[in-house]
């Protein structure tokens, strides 16, 4: 049976809908980290956290029956069964917990906790010489002695830190899921010591405190950082969790709290507080095992990486978090979109991915190249990488040095910067890739060819069943065609004239790798094609047999109408683990700015004609 603290967190987080891993990596915030658009505060957003989500509470038997979800936290939900004494999987959970079927849940995740400031000072104590000499990184081995004890002060404090979630849920009946876990699970004494609670539960690895409030249940889970470090009933302990209870209200931007039926806000800004904390939550447990005369090596190392992972947001941000909303019914459709910083970069980021007009250059619409095409797509003209040359500031001016610096932090929090915050500087710092000294002549052609890239008008595709043609094109300027026909005998390409019956366009055509590629000038000569494809068939169809029109819409436009045939084509069938999520199921993909916020959506339907 569950522990008390683990069947709260348990329903927290199945609830939740999101596997909270433990919190990994505070500076000074920039001035512009405060979104400018309306705030809205939601009952279970409080100050502090790095993920906030809104569930509403209708959408659960759905989320429960998904395959995804069950593959994801299958393990929560056997848990939560257990605490409930329901099987979860065959009863509606609104029901089973007294739920608001009309209410949204609304929760707070990853908040850091505790006297961090106090753990890093006595780090800091330790990071001293040791008078045999340093050694580099040296854990005591198994059956030798044990290092000296680390001082009380930071073992004590240590064990106060915690990483808290709380998750407001409305109910029709809160004494059903009040009385789920109305026995009392205390024997450290902990509880008595805290602000009275209908529900408490408290074990070395974690708290659980359930109150009424109004027609709603309010839970707190407090996830110990150093289980073994110290008492429960310590007073640095609990005046760490009592202070965390008396919260502050968390303002978010309006459109990170409210679309769809359920929404994630990850909030960038939160990123150097949770970084401090992993980092100094790793490193303290390392430094009880380590061999005093490396301690000090180990403790530059860790904070070196955590200095890293902050050097990487010290540069002009023009985005302070990523919003994920997902609608359930009648098909899921999932909407991943960034917050700007303030206007100003808002107004930078439409500028960004602004594209000119280039009159006269149509294609087929995307209609036409998903009809009855077992997959399609169609790629607007991509933004010019030169326009992002001004994001290449701070530690992103030199492509070499940032390299180092991600390695130096760690790919994970790495990547949780940049995927949150930096990656249009990143995009900045790529494009002057070529310039580094250490390049070589790749860089250079990579830079020519994405120079070219950004230089097509349009792009398309149609992968097509049985006897329908399938093809790709380019849609091109005419010096973008002179440049491809230059280029193609240096590739192996070797065109020569094919003209088509009854079109007035120019034609040359070549094969390669199997295919037929195919350059074809509009009678105008100011622009053009390039078309690939099994044989010329599919030529005619392009340029002729299918209506054109001016490009515009989402950036990019990907759709598949059965995505269990399309695994089958591409040989993904033997995947069992993707059985389940493509059988019978569509694909739409978009991607776009809408009003300074680059924006992905990805819609997963029923399989067209079902």
């Amino acid at each position: 049976m569950l522990a008390r603290p683990g069947r709260l967190a348990a329903l927290a987080l199945v609830l939740a809908c999101t596997p909270v891993s433990p919190p990994t990596p505070e500076s000074t915030p920039t001035p512009a980290e405060g979104p400018t658009p309306a705030a809205i505060v939601a009952p279970g957003h409080i100050d502090g956290g790095l993920i906030y989500l809104n569930l509403r509470a209708r959408t659960l038997p759905a989320l429960w029956r998904s395959p995804a979800l069950r593959m994801a936290a299958g393990g929560f939900i056997d848990e939560l069964s257990a605490a409930v004494g329901v099987d979860l999987r065959e009863v509606d959970p609104v029901t089973a917990l007294g739920l608001d079927p009309e209410g949204t849940i609304t929760a707070t995740l990853m908040r850091p906790i505790g006297p961090l400031a106090a753990v890093r000072m006595g780090v800091q104590g330790l990071a001293v010489p040791h008078p045999a000499g340093d050694l580099d990184f040296v854990a005591t081995p198994f059956g030798g002695p044990s290092p000296p004890p680390l001082p009380d002060d930071l073992v004590r404090e240590a064990g106060s830190l915690y990483a808290h979630a709380r998750v407001h849920f409305p109910a029709q009946e809160p004494e059903k899921l009040l009385r789920t876990f109305r026995a009392p699970h205390d024997a450290t004494g902990l509880c008595a010591l805290l602000p009275p609670q209908d529900v408490c539960s408290a074990a070395n690895t974690g708290i659980g405190l359930l109150r009424r409030q109004g027609d709603a249940v309010v839970a707190d889970l407090f996830i110990s950082a150093y289980p073994e470090l110290g008492a429960l009933t310590d007073p640095t302990r609990v005046a760490a969790i009592t202070s965390a209870l008396a919260t502050t209200p968390a303002e978010l931007p309006e459109d990170s709290a409210v679309a769809g039926d359920l929404a994630l806000y990850i909030h960038g800004p939160a990123v150097p507080a949770l970084v401090d904390f992993g980092v100094h939550a790793f490193l303290v447990n390392r430094l009880r095992e380590t061999h005093p005369a490396a301690r000090l090596r180990q403790i530059q190392h860790s904070l070196g990486m955590r200095d890293a992972a902050l050097r990487l947001r010290d540069t002009r941000r023009l985005l302070s978090g990523l919003r994920v909303t997902v609608a359930l019914e009648p098909d899921v459709r999932i909407d991943l979109s960034w917050e700007p910083v303030d206007d100003e970069a808002a107004r930078t980021v439409e500028g960004l991915f602004a594209r000119p007009a280039v009159g006269g250059l149509s294609a087929p619409p995307v209609a036409a190249l998903c009809h009855e095409a077992l997959a399609c797509g169609r790629l607007a003209r991509l933004p010019a990488l030169a326009g992002f040359g001004p994001l290449a500031v701070g530690e992103y001016t030199d492509q070499g040095a940032l390299d180092r610096l991600t390695v130096d932090a760690g790919y994970p929090l790495a990547a949780l910067v940049f995927v949150l915050e930096t990656w249009p500087n990143l995009i900045a710092s790529l494009s002057r890739w070529h310039e580094r000294p250490d390049a070589g002549p790749d860089a250079a052609a990579i830079h020519d060819f994405l120079g070219l890239a950004e230089r097509i008008d349009s792009a398309g595709f149609r992968l097509a069943r049985a006897d329908d043609p399938s093809l790709a094109y380019a849609r091109l300027g005419a010096d973008e065609l002179a440049l491809v026909r230059a280029l193609a005998p240096l590739n192996g390409l070797a065109l020569a004239d094919s003209p088509i019956a009854e079109l007035p366009h120019s034609i040359s055509a070549g094969s390669i790798a199997g295919v037929t590629a195919s350059l074809a000038t509009d009678p105008d000569a100011q622009a053009g094609w390039f078309v690939v494809a099994q044989d010329g068939a599919p030529v005619r169809w392009l340029l002729a047999d299918v209506a054109h029109e001016p490009v515009s819409g989402p950036t990019l436009h990907l759709a598949s109408d059965d995505l269990g045939q399309l695994a089958d084509a591409l040989g993904l069938s033997g995947r069992e683990f993707l059985r389940p999520l493509l059988a019978g199921r569509s694909l739409r993909l978009q991607t776009g700015i809408t009003a300074g916020r680059p924006r992905l959506e990805l819609s997963l339907g029923s399989r067209a004609g079902d």
